[in-house]
């Protein structure tokens, strides 16, 4: 409402500062700005500026839009973390819910998706996240008393949307919805986001509503796994030595094997065409009985509907990694797949936040 308020009153001055006119389909040439103009609109947020021109014309978004890219391009730039610092996680399950449902309209209305499908797809999950009659009560309280375990048992689910072409699980949507670092839906899923994040991240060593990890939970190889696939142009850039961040949520696995029924599954998704790859993720062995030595952005999901199924260690969005090595297989099929070395970074919080984000993950 702020924002709308600000931009009608200002509108006038900034289309004359711009050089905007109002035409139902404006030449790029309308768009020439003054040096004095560029100056202040480079000193705004990407978040408000985009908020500011969608007042003007969708047209003008197309050629002036920080998203006109579809990504971000470091965690420095993103519209991310701008929203992210100015948002708060939802205080309670029907706050939740009602940023979910938001963004899940917005989200089905920029994909041509019928409002309807949206409003199913809350239900199946909300119905998931319940369980059957053995497993509601509990489930009831957490939804009630814990909100970011609801919130992460909403990740977790197998219920799907279906789109135009195919159907997407939750936590497919809301990982596309990051790396294209889009501020209309970032704006709705941000509180989400944080009521995930809330059993990700670490606060000094101890987990805001959540009881300390068990050892059994923590990777006792040091080791956790990512199967998936990997499209040919973008091997190149998982070099030896290269520091990156990961603008999503990075499930992993502590099974090796089910890491490897994932790759399987993409390899059968595609009839045999997709290159597969195991990406292996590093951490200290040692953090089993040290939380000092923890990476303190990684955390096993406890309240899952399969979490004796998945084993699911999940990284916070813009998590570091550097590329230890790269095995590349002549036949990366799911049998033998390339296979990427990863260390996770200790804490995200020290790492540059201009290193460059990973294409593909």
């Amino acid at each position: 409402i702020e924002a709308r308020r600000e931009a009608e009153e200002k509108q006038k001055d900034i289309k004359e500062a711009s050089g905007f006119q109002d035409d139902p389909k404006p030449s790029p040439s309308h768009y020439k700005m003054d040096e004095s103009s560029i100056i202040i609109m480079s000193r705004m947020p990407p978040w408000y500026i985009h908020k500011i021109m969608a007042f003007y014309s969708p047209s003008f978004m197309t050629h002036f839009s920080p998203n006109a890219s579809a990504h971000a391009k470091s965690f420095a730039r993103s519209t991310f973390r701008q929203i992210y610092i100015d948002s708060k996680p939802p205080s309670d399950d029907l706050a939740l819910l009602t940023c979910l449902k938001k963004f899940l309209r917005a989200f089905a209305a920029k994909h041509d998706i019928q409002p309807t499908t949206a409003e199913h797809f809350l239900r199946d999950l909300r119905r998931e996240a319940l369980g059957d009659a053995s497993s509601m009560p509990a489930r009831v309280d957490e939804m009630i008393e814990n909100v970011a375990g609801y919130a992460q048992r909403l990740w977790t689910s197998v219920s799907q949307m279906r789109m135009n072409h195919d159907s997407r699980e939750l936590c497919s949507i809301i990982n596309q919805c990051l790396r294209e670092d889009d501020a209309e839906l970032l704006v709705d899923l941000m509180p989400v986001v944080r009521a995930i994040n809330q059993l990700c991240v670490v606060q000094g060593e101890k987990r805001e509503n959540q009881p300390q990890i068990q050892a059994h939970q923590w990777p006792s190889s040091g080791k956790c796994f990512r199967g998936g696939s990997l499209p040919e142009e973008h091997k190149a850039f998982f070099s030896e030595g290269l520091k990156y961040r990961v603008p999503g949520f990075l499930a992993t696995s502590l099974s090796e094997e089910v890491a490897s029924k994932f790759a399987e599954r993409q390899f059968d998704l595609s009839n045999g065409s997709a290159h597969c790859v195991l990406w292996i993720v590093e951490v200290d062995p040692r953090g089993a009985n040290d939380p000092r030595l923890r990476c303190k952005q990684v955390n096993y999901v406890r309240h899952s509907n399969l979490e004796d199924v998945e084993q699911e260690f999940l990284f916070a969005p813009y998590s570091v990694f550097t590329v230890q090595r790269a095995e590349w297989s002549p036949n990366p099929t799911y049998v033998s797949p390339h296979r990427i070395f990863l260390a996770a970074a200790r804490d995200n919080r020290v790492e540059p936040e201009d290193l460059p984000l990973a294409p593909w993950y």
